[in-house]
């Protein structure tokens, strides 16, 4: 608990930050050009976690996830973005108690609808709304740590992702819903145990999802 919060008063703080330097950066507000960064809450699928060995399922299906993104709008319509995901939980072992995080970073392109270029919808309006569609590749790294080292469990993959959302505008401030949907090929994880090789997780492709609601700044 100690750590989520911790973890969270870290996003608030770069939240304030940015956006104080949003206001004092924005030069030209009624475009949707520049650059942009936003702090996320929301929910991550994790239900690739169970101990091959034992059989023992870490934790919940879905758990509550953090992360952050950095883009940069290169036209009103197109932009590269960075984007990370990350969980963190406490949850059962063949050995007691432990805790898991996950991380994912995705590397996407965003294309956004209805923006000034291409539509009048948003010209006139205070609160401008930008759906948009995004795709690109992605790693994602899991890692156990168990009382018991023979209980430890890491896996790590790579893959593409597709998904969109929603972006929310009102003059420098970002508001927004972020879907993510990650295919993963995972590596096989495997440890000599009593001088056995022994698979703890299994390779080979899993689905994975996101959803997070997004605030921030674009400038």
């Amino acid at each position: 608990m100690e750590k989520r919060c911790y973890f969270f008063k870290t996003f608030v703080m770069f939240l304030i930050v940015f956006g104080f330097s949003g206001k004092l950066l924005a030069t030209d507000l009624e475009n949707h050009k520049g650059s942009y960064i936003y702090s996320m809450v929301g929910f991550m699928d994790l239900s690739h976690d169970t101990n091959d060995r034992t059989g023992t399922e870490f934790g919940n299906d879905i758990e509550l996830g953090y992360g952050f993104t950095y883009g940069h709008n290169i036209t009103d319509w197109i932009a590269p973005e960075l984007q990370f995901s990350y969980s963190t939980k406490t949850g059962n072992t063949p050995s007691g108690t432990g805790r898991e995080h996950a991380l994912t970073v995705r590397l996407n392109g965003k294309y956004s609808f209805l923006t000034t270029q291409y539509s009048d919808f948003n010209k006139d309006r205070s609160w401008k709304i930008y759906p948009y569609a995004k795709a690109g590749g992605l790693a994602h790294a899991l890692f156990v740590n168990a009382p018991n080292d023979d209980d430890k469990v890491g896996a790590w993959g790579y893959g593409f992702g597709l998904g969109g959302g929603l972006e929310v505008d009102y003059k420098a401030l970002y508001l927004g819903l972020d879907l993510s949907n990650d295919l993963v090929f995972l590596q096989e994880y495997k440890k000599v145990i009593a001088g056995v090789d022994t698979t703890i997780l299994s390779g080979g492709f899993d689905y994975q999802i996101s959803v997070m609601a997004a605030v921030g700044v674009h400038f």
